[in-house]
């Protein structure tokens, strides 16, 4: 379960759906600048901004959610490779992303947290 700590002074917080951006605004403190609906850097077509839990859905389903989220990944590190701001356009929304070093020094390393919320 993600918390205030897993959200404060955060530049990007990544959502897999408009439900869980709200609950980060409304629980967790989040700004809306701050948050990243994952779906909307998807290159492909798609129905719906939100990616879908697969769970309980069967194997075909599940490939399908793992792939579009592969595509989304695929352009979120790519837009955070460069060290200085930049325009991501995924097909469904612009994302400006200002990649900063990480707080140890000598440390410019990403650093990601993954939380179940």
């Amino acid at each position: 379960m993600a918390t205030p700590q897993d959200v404060e002074g955060r530049t990007l917080v990544v959502v897999m759906e408009e439900i869980h951006a709200e609950r980060a605004i409304k629980d967790l403190g989040a700004r809306a600048n701050q948050l990243l609906l994952l779906g909307d850097l998807d290159p492909a077509p798609i129905d719906a901004r939100g990616i879908r839990d697969p769970w309980g859905f069967g194997r075909e389903i599940f490939e399908v959610v793992y792939e579009r989220i592969a595509r989304c990944t695929v352009v979120l590190a790519d837009s955070l490779r460069e060290p200085s701001a930049q325009r991501v356009d995924g097909g469904h929304s612009p994302l400006v992303i200002a990649s900063e070093p990480a707080a140890a020094p000598n440390d410019d390393a990403l650093q990601i947290r993954l939380t179940n919320s």
